[in-house]
């Protein structure tokens, strides 16, 4: 039996979806504003008269089920709860000696001169260049 198998849990999943994610409604929105042109207009939901595409047609109460369902991950819980229950020791002898062959200059206490955690305050702006493949930059342009 799947976590979904009663039918009224299925049914409050449902309710739970089409509220968090009001797929036809956003679709409506972006379709009637005229800004959204879509890549591949002759989909079945985009004809005139034929019912919107909603949460429910893309299986999302299945495809939830299924990632219940899968137990690929059991091996990797075990082992993490193990790990957790009994982390590894790490042991530097010589910290200093190890900053230094690394070149991170020590200062008399032995701690990293360079290294800085935190925000680094600085009022010179920074630039950011992200390669995106075209159609994943022709719908944010759009």
């Amino acid at each position: 039996m799947g976590a979904l198998s009663d039918p009224a849990i299925r049914s409050i999943f449902q309710d739970l979806t089409r509220t968090i994610f009001p797929l036809a409604d956003w679709l409506s929105s972006r379709n009637a504003s005229g800004g959204y042109v879509p890549p591949i207009p002759d989909l079945p939901w985009r004809k005139p008269g034929s019912p919107p595409l909603s949460i429910d047609d893309l299986k999302v109460d299945d495809f939830f089920e299924a990632l219940v369902a899968d137990d690929r991950d059991t091996a990797l819980a075990k082992r993490w709860n193990t790990f957790i229950a009994n982390p590894p020791q790490f042991v530097r002898p010589d910290p200093t000696g190890w900053r230094t062959s690394r070149g991170v200059r020590v200062d008399l206490n032995g701690a990293a001169r360079k290294l800085k955690l935190g925000a680094i305050e600085d009022d010179k702006p920074t630039k950011l260049t992200v390669g995106l493949p075209a159609g994943v930059h022709r719908d944010l342009v759009a």
